[in-house]
């Protein structure tokens, strides 16, 4: 499958630099408690910063992190990591960025904590996620697209002359609008994933660590991406060169992968983006009345208020109506 195939490839990638890198066994442990490959991968950047910090500061007393052992982690103290964050702060880096380099080496410094190897007593990142970094404000607005934004990448992709390209990417867009699936999720689709005949159309996705058939769930869809996927795969059923299974491909049979579906955005989306593209969903399906426990099984989240804090945006069309109150 192609979610097995992307997180194979992920760990060989971090396994690689890894190995290339010599980087100490005790280090390396912490990926092994992964499930997502890629999640291990993007940690893998953001510890491999921290350390080199460490040692550009000297506080830690090594020219390489193949060189670092256990007890060097153990004069490292909170007041570091505040000064690795305003250093971070000093290079414009966003404050959302931080959070989450901060979740990460949080993440870390348990895992240490754990480690026999390591005397460490205190996780260095405890409570700067709540105290030390709350966001002064709704990063939710920044993350919703424009109803011009929406619109002027529909307009771009209708405006392409070539059917393949036009009718493909316009699935892709409405498939997006009207499910709030991932990328990784759509570039996952096959053939047998979709079930357009039923009373209310749905799809089946693997979704957010989760990696086998069995693990699958169903995601319901609108009408209108209802109507553009069935329109999709007629005219594409209508190619006898195209044969995959997968649901969206290229001229060549070649299953969309993530970058091909973020290159569609960079083309026409004017700084549109897929993830802006779930904030919108999430929050059309709010406003509209249909709650939030259908968005948050839509999500397939485990706590509502994953959904309603990083999701939904109050603020949505609200503007208008306080301003004539």
């Amino acid at each position: 499958m192609y979610k097995t195939d992307v997180n194979k490839k992920y760990f060989n990638k971090l396994n690689m630099i890894l190995e290339e890198n010599n980087i100490p066994l005790f280090i390396r442990k912490y990926f092994t408690g992964f499930d997502s490959g890629q999640s291990a991968y993007n940690y893998w950047f953001t510890i491999n910063g921290f350390l080199e910090w460490l040692m550009e500061t000297e506080r830690i007393h090594k020219n390489s992190i193949s060189e670092i052992i256990p007890d060097d982690f153990y004069m490292i103290m909170k007041e570091d990591l505040k000064s690795y964050i305003r250093y971070l702060e000093g290079n414009k880096i966003s404050l959302s960025t931080i959070k989450t380099k901060v979740y990460i080496i949080s993440s870390f410094w348990n895992y240490l904590l754990r480690n026999p190897l390591c005397s460490i007593k205190v996780n260095i990142a405890e409570n700067y996620k709540t105290r030390c970094l709350k966001s002064k404000n709704n990063n939710l607005v920044k993350k919703m697209p424009s109803e011009k934004q929406l619109y002027d990448m529909e307009k771009n992709i209708l405006s392409t002359k070539e059917n393949f390209i036009r009718i493909r990417n316009m699935a892709v867009l409405k498939v997006l609008e009207g499910s709030g699936i991932r990328i990784i999720e759509l570039a996952g689709l096959d053939r047998s994933d979709l079930f357009l005949d039923e009373d209310v159309p749905y799809i089946r996705i693997i979704g957010k660590g989760a990696y086998t058939e069995e693990e699958k769930r169903e995601v319901y869809i609108t009408g209108t991406a209802q109507k553009y996927l069935k329109t999709w795969l007629d005219y594409r059923n209508g190619i006898n060169a195209i044969s995959c299974e997968a649901v969206f491909c290229n001229k060549r049979g070649k299953r969309l992968n993530e970058d091909n579906i973020k290159a569609i955005f960079k083309n026409y989306g004017n700084g549109l983006t897929p993830h802006m593209i779930r904030h919108y969903y999430a929050t059309i399906m709010q406003s509209k009345g249909l709650g939030v426990s259908l968005v948050q099984q839509q999500f397939g989240h485990s706590d509502p208020s994953i959904t309603t804090n990083n999701y939904i945006n109050g603020m949505y069309q609200a503007k208008e109506i306080l301003a004539k109150m």
